[in-house]
């Protein structure tokens, strides 16, 4: 498995200061988050750098809180990312949303005619869209509503051709969730958003919480995923605005996942 962190970890930072950090740290790349930066940043000088530090873009994450400027409607958004994480040879797309709408209804053709369009540009490419689990972590839920959920992405990706971006932060409810949306979704994953929740605030450091995140990557390790691991901690998590604890944070978050990732799997 290769590890990267998500550019919107570092907000604020320029973008050659982020790929120069995670190749610093021994990080294997980035997830590019689509901040209104990256978006006015050429793609040529996005691919520049990342080729003069040695550092690739392993994926590209849709922007997510806002429309960008020059950007148009999401449906623009979706294939300005698939074209942009196609230019920079990254592997993986992460979109959102899609799954769990009313099947055969205005939003659900929508979604599924725009992703057929970003497969469309990413024809000839080695890039591939995956879909992110949505968020149960602020909305609780039964087991039974928890399961519907995950039948509904496993059967949504796999009508659409889509892989699958695991958010562990996402998963909510009882820790066990975890084990349960990993055997329901691993032969779809290929990236990982390995953030721990405290119960009330979500994107934490991996070692720092109540899910068993060191025992979840030893069970990655001994399931031979391949994929990649992504970290998606908030910035004031990381206390950005103080560089040598940001650094340090990272770097202790790395070698705890590179330690318990080539653990014995502790079952």
């Amino acid at each position: 498995m290769r590890f990267s962190f998500s550019t919107a970890c570092l907000a604020g930072y320029p973008l050659p200061l982020v790929l120069w950090i995670a190749k610093k740290l021994g990080f294997d790349g980035v997830e590019l988050f689509i901040t209104p930066d990256v978006a006015a940043t050429p793609v040529s000088i996005v691919r520049a750098v990342s080729r003069r530090l040695g550092v690739p873009v392993l994926s590209v994450h849709i922007p997510k809180y806002a429309p960008l400027p020059g950007w148009g409607s999401p449906h623009d958004m979706r294939l300005r990312t698939a074209g942009l994480a196609a230019a920079v040879q990254a592997p993986v797309v992460v979109l959102h949303g899609g799954y769990g709408a009313r099947p055969g209804g205005t939003y659900d053709r929508a979604y599924r005619a725009s992703v057929a369009a970003c497969r469309d540009v990413l024809q000839g490419t080695t890039t591939r869209l995956s879909l992110e689990n949505n968020d149960c972590h602020h909305v609780p839920q039964s087991d039974d509503v928890f399961r519907r959920g995950l039948e509904q992405l496993v059967a949504f990706a796999g009508e659409c051709d889509l892989d699958v971006t695991l958010d562990t932060g996402h998963v909510g409810g009882p820790a066990r969730r975890l084990d349960d949306a990993w055997a329901m979704l691993a032969p779809q994953v290929v990236n990982i958003h390995c953030n721990n929740s405290t119960g009330t605030h979500d994107h934490q450091r991996p070692e720092y919480g109540y899910l068993p995140l060191a025992r979840f990557l030893s069970h990655l390790h001994r399931d031979q995923y391949a994929g990649l691991v992504t970290f998606e901690t908030h910035p004031a998590v990381l206390r950005t605005w103080r560089p040598p604890n940001m650094m340090r944070a990272l770097g202790q978050s790395l070698a705890f996942c590179r330690s318990a990732a080539s653990a014995p799997s502790l079952l």
